[in-house]
């Protein structure tokens, strides 16, 4: 529907790059689109069957930034992975693990912000600084606060 494609799956989390068929500022759009159509769908299977269910609710963090990346396919074994890195890469797995210091579920780049089709009024604007990425960044928390407080990982 958003013309992403996931790109690759780790334990919990996957990552998902946009504009293979589209221009930068559409990418930037539909990525944010997907992310806000993911966060609506987990709350609706949140309310009708995880926390009646279970008692419990699902909840995840999503970072979006922009940027030129390297892509192709790399032989691993026997098959072909396509695979998508560089800096706005690792800038966006950046953010989404600030997700959680930051108790918001959505946090894109100024980059993103600045692209958005109908900037959101909801939104909070910081500067932080963000391992392994030289110089402040300035992001804007899109998303809601976290039901229940989620600490950040302990390495």
């Amino acid at each position: 529907i958003h013309h992403g494609r996931i790109i690759e799956t780790t334990g919990d989390g996957f990552y998902a790059a946009f504009g293979f068929d589209r221009d930068v500022k559409e990418a930037v759009n539909a990525a944010v689109t997907a992310g806000m159509a993911m966060l609506e769908t987990l709350e609706n299977l949140n309310a009708q069957s995880f926390e009646k269910n279970l008692h419990q609710r699902i909840e995840v963090g999503i970072g979006v930034h922009v940027g030129k990346v390297a892509t192709g396919n790399l032989h691993l074994g026997s098959k072909d992975h396509f695979v998508v890195m560089g800096y706005a890469v690792n800038v966006a797995s950046r953010l989404q693990t600030a997700t959680k210091e930051l108790n918001n579920n959505f946090i894109v780049s100024s980059a993103v912000y600045k692209k958005l089709k109908h900037p959101l009024a909801h939104n909070v604007s910081v500067t932080l600084n963000l391992k392994g990425v030289t110089g402040p960044c300035d992001v804007h928390m899109i998303g809601k606060p976290y039901t229940h407080q989620v600490l950040p990982s302990v390495a």
